[in-house]
């Protein structure tokens, strides 16, 4: 069968902003929630990019060890709120937690509802099912 390229762009767009809502609703850790607010879908490559601006989120995603923050060029650190100035601060180690990949995971494990959810027509679906297939993702049924 062949593919409209137009079609497959819309259905990747479809797809991305709904990895967005999955990770917005079900997986992004929210202290503040300016992590959740800056997350954001664009074009990138040809396809879509789920992503966020955020300098720390990939500390957030991929976790950090622990770090002794130094000043560069002064003796001491400080900051409105501090008691004092100190020498060093020492930030804890952070555990990873990964809320893109768990959105895309859920995202897969219900891959045949969201596909349908996406409102692809049957033969459409069953070229999606077929890709998704061919890159490993196991447990797929086209249902009517």
């Amino acid at each position: 069968m062949s593919v409209d390229a137009a079609a497959m762009r819309r259905i990747a767009h479809r797809a991305a902003l709904r990895l967005e809502a999955i990770v917005k609703t079900q997986t992004v850790p929210v202290r503040t929630g300016e992590l959740r607010q800056s997350l954001h879908t664009s074009p990138f490559a040809g396809g879509w990019l789920v992503g966020t601006g955020k300098i720390y989120a990939r500390a957030v995603h991929d976790g950090r060890p622990a770090m002794i923050i130094r000043p560069k060029d002064r003796k001491a650190l400080y900051w409105p709120g501090a008691r004092r100035p100190v020498r060093k601060v020492v930030s804890p180690a952070r555990k990873a937690r990964p809320f893109l990949r768990q959105a895309l995971d859920l995202f897969l494990s219900h891959a045949d509802a969201e596909i349908r959810r996406l409102r692809v027509d049957r033969d459409l679906a069953g070229v999606l099912f077929g890709e998704l297939k061919r890159a490993g993702v196991k447990n797929l049924r086209v249902e009517d």
